[in-house]
């Protein structure tokens, strides 16, 4: 691909927020991004906050929201020849976290992974949760299906903490498999199957539904990236002065 004039447009919104998208101009949007060469843009399906902006049948329309801002802006992108994968987020889904938190992660000390109330941050699910991956898979399906989208960026694949998610789903599957709670090297290596486990089952699907769709899983980009090259189309590294990794990320 010579698509390298790339936009990732963030795009987490709260349910609280109102009037979203309500003077949404759709030539003006398209125009923008074509006037400044961009030829790659990925647009946002669902969010850190769980809700999707899209009329949706397998997750939640954000409550604000009033028309099909994906489709408006997948249908604006493609009129100017510009590519629009669309972006899920996986391990972090607040609306999850708020309404079942059965599914999220536990820490060691067997907290819930999430907000606390001296920490702001976001609830963090396992994906030891079949039920969790099916509604991933379901949120892809309506996507690929329905619209006229290059691919899907899944966000949010790193693991939890070292040596993995103690919630008890994850505690039972080690003991099933003839390894203590407490073996870390058991749990280490259960953690990159589980990891294995999703992103292998959504990069099928997403080849299943669209044979051409870009496949990619942000986080898994590592020294040991050649392990699951199988499962992305393309590297997308992402460096900022933020969010602890800062610039010298890329280069390494």
């Amino acid at each position: 691909s010579t698509r390298f004039r790339q936009i990732h447009l963030d795009f987490h919104t709260s349910p609280e927020i109102p009037d979203v998208g309500r003077d949404f101009d759709a030539d003006m949007f398209g125009d923008t991004l074509a006037e400044a060469r961009v030829n790659w843009v990925t647009l946002f399906g669902k969010c850190h906050h769980g809700m999707s902006y899209y009329p949706t049948k397998a997750g939640v329309m954000h409550p604000s929201l009033k028309f099909d801002l994906l489709g408006a802006q997948i249908e604006a992108c493609k009129r100017r020849g510009i590519a629009a994968p669309v972006y899920l987020s996986v391990r972090v889904d607040q609306h999850i976290g708020l309404t079942r938190p059965e599914l999220i992660c536990r820490l060691e000390d067997g907290k819930l992974w999430g907000p606390s109330a001296h920490q702001a941050s976001w609830y963090q699910v396992c994906l030891n949760n079949t039920e969790y991956v099916d509604y991933l898979a379901a949120q892809t399906e309506e996507v690929l299906s329905n619209y006229d989208a290059d691919g899907i960026f899944y966000d949010m694949c790193y693991y939890p903490p070292d040596p993995g998610c103690f919630c008890e789903k994850c505690l039972a599957r080690l003991e099933k498999s003839g390894h203590a709670r407490t073996d870390a090297g058991a749990h280490r290596q259960q953690t990159w199957e589980i990891m294995r486990e999703y992103t292998t089952r959504l990069a099928k699907l997403c080849s299943q539904l669209k044979p051409n769709a870009t496949t990619f899983f942000n986080a898994r980009i590592t020294p040991n990236v050649h392990r699951e090259l199988d499962v992305l189309t393309q590297l997308e590294i992402e460096s900022l002065t933020t969010g602890g990794w800062g610039y010298l990320f890329f280069p390494t």
